[in-house]
């Protein structure tokens, strides 16, 4: 009996001991010990003594407070037992060292028991800097043993290494593995807005947005060398990057893009895919990069050959059109034979004698173009541009468009159309808003792929920029919001004039009339259809 009251007395102290561990542990020990020796000591001291030892406990008690509260104002790792950075016995580059295996610590313990911490591998290691000669070591290693090669990051420093991307494309070349290489679209805004703010802080890029094209030019050009092989993929993806994932089978390296801090200055995560659902996080990320990417190779022949197309690309525009029962509605889309809200054929009817005038603008349907008819690489840009116009409606109100009347040759291009404007400046608005949100991250436009027109007689300067820029040339101050009833009018001027009376006779109602606008319409195309159609609508809902 009495062996197991020391067994117990024993393994008591022996955790009091274990939970002695910090500065803060000692300290509160220590105090606790001397408040019962003082508490033991007043109990057999007459009054005088008493009272002093009593005031003397309370002191003691004070000045614990307050060193505990000045270290954990101005020392607060010392309290943890740690060494702070500024420690004479360790360098920077060890404590950054440190601070990741200690992120690397906490990052594990809550997922694994005290019985697992020593098998727990899912965070292996960390590098200061994502350009380390370690990290370049390590991945030498890990590329002629990987069959899964996935590389996400905004310009990507690795494959400026020749050897390392030797070996991945000697690998794809004999299916021993398949790489994809995904680097940030240097012509994407938000790719943009990320290479922007790089050049606020201090250490400006080296190479910046040029860099990243020269890359790219060459990754495809290298590969087109060597027959582009179809297990090496080279794509740009069109996102605001956060990090760069780089994953070699079950090896992920991870570096963040911080506020104004480049990419190669950010430290590195080495971790493994042990299945779980953190490293899956990781893995599921760099998935839906990949899905939602563009072809290099697309992006960069577009910007060498402005008419360059291809069948994969969708089309799509921003529509303002009527509401279905308006009369003006109904007939615009007799006119042109076809109802983009029905998306059916309309027949010929009164207006058979104009259908031979109005050209392409039947497939478009009776509609105020917002945003031309532009052309995306993948339908996650479109799912991004439906994002764009849900969030703009709702900071504007609906608007009534008036000044309705013929008008014979719009700007430059000869079609026949009915003009109209608003007052409230709604369109403008809107219009300039979707030119800066939504331009820009398109491939291609209708006037550059597609539409065969007779080079400009004036402002030829003006143009050219604004398709250089744009993709469009009548945007911003020369946008001029119509619907449009005949694309190839009768060049007779008898003929032309005959039409221009059928036109007025049925529209002539309209001219003093308001049109209530309250949504904005997505229109897409098909790359194998004729027609265009309504994809989605949004409701202006600002009061």
């Amino acid at each position: 009996m009495a062996t197991k009251k020391t067994i117990d007395l024993n393994s008591k102290r022996v955790g009091v001991i274990r939970t002695v561990e910090t500065p803060l542990g000692f300290f509160v020990l220590v105090v606790l010990v001397i408040e019962a020796i003082f508490g033991i000591a007043s109990s057999f001291c007459p009054d005088p003594q008493r009272s002093w030892l009593i005031a003397a406990m309370i002191i003691l008690i004070f000045c614990l407070i307050a060193i505990v509260a000045f270290l954990a104002y101005f020392r607060p790792e010392a309290l943890r037992g740690q060494r702070g950075p500024d420690s004479p016995l360790q360098s920077n580059e060890e404590t950054q060292r440190l601070e990741v295996t200690r992120i690397s610590s906490v990052a594990v313990e809550p997922a694994v028991s005290s019985k697992d911490k020593e098998t727990a591998t899912f965070m292996k290691r960390g590098y200061p800097r994502s350009q380390h000669p370690e990290f370049f070591s390590e991945v030498e290693k890990i590329v002629p043993h990987a069959k899964r090669i996935k590389l996400v990051a905004t310009g990507l420093n690795l494959i400026w290494e020749k050897h390392i991307l030797d070996m991945m494309l000697q690998r794809a070349q004999t299916g021993d593995a398949e790489v994809t290489i995904c680097l940030g679209n240097p012509y994407s805004p938000h790719v943009e807005d990320r290479l922007i703010e790089e050049e606020i802080g201090d250490n400006r890029p080296p190479v910046g947005r040029e860099g990243i094209i020269k890359s790219a030019e060459a990754l495809v050009e290298r590969l087109a060398r060597a027959g582009n092989p179809t297990n090496f993929k080279v794509l740009l993806f069109e996102h605001y990057p956060t990090f760069a994932t780089l994953i070699f089978d079950d090896e992920i390296f991870i570096y963040p893009y911080a506020y104004q801090v480049l990419g190669n200055l950010s430290p590195i995560f080495h971790l493994i895919d042990d299945g779980g659902e953190v490293a899956n996080f990781f893995v599921r990320n760099v998935t839906r990069i990949i899905t939602d990417a563009v072809p290099a190779r697309d992006v960069l022949l577009r910007r060498k050959t402005s008419n360059y197309f291809s069948d994969s690309w969708i089309a799509a525009a921003v529509y303002i059109v009527p509401e279905e029962n308006d009369a003006f509605y109904r007939l615009g889309s007799e006119i042109l034979g076809y109802d983009i809200r029905k998306g059916q054929i309309v027949e010929c009817g009164r207006f058979e004698k104009l259908r031979p005038y109005v050209g392409v603008a039947s497939e478009f349907g009776f509609h105020a173009t917002l945003a031309d008819a532009l052309y995306f690489a993948t339908q996650s840009e479109i799912n991004r541009v439906e994002a764009e116009l849900r969030m703009l409606a709702k900071d504007f109100c609906p608007f009534l468009l008036s000044g309705l009347c013929i008008v014979d040759g719009i700007d430059e291009r000869g079609d026949i159309v009915i003009g109209c404007e608003d007052l409230s400046g709604t369109l403008e608005a809107l219009h300039h808003e979707i030119v800066n949100r939504v331009y820009k991250t398109a491939i291609s436009s209708y006037y550059t792929s597609v539409r065969n027109r007779e080079p400009f007689v004036t402002e030829k300067e003006r143009h050219n920029l604004m398709i250089q820029r744009y993709g469009a040339p009548f945007i911003l101050n020369r946008y001029r919001p119509h619907f449009t009833l005949m694309s190839n009018p009768p060049q007779d001027v008898l003929v032309r004039t005959e039409v221009l009376n059928i036109i007025e006779n049925a529209a002539g109602q309209f001219v003093s009339k308001q049109i209530k606008i309250h949504e904005l319409a997505l229109v897409t195309k098909a790359p194998k259809d004729t027609f265009w159609r309504i994809c989605e609508t949004f409701q202006l809902i600002k009061k």
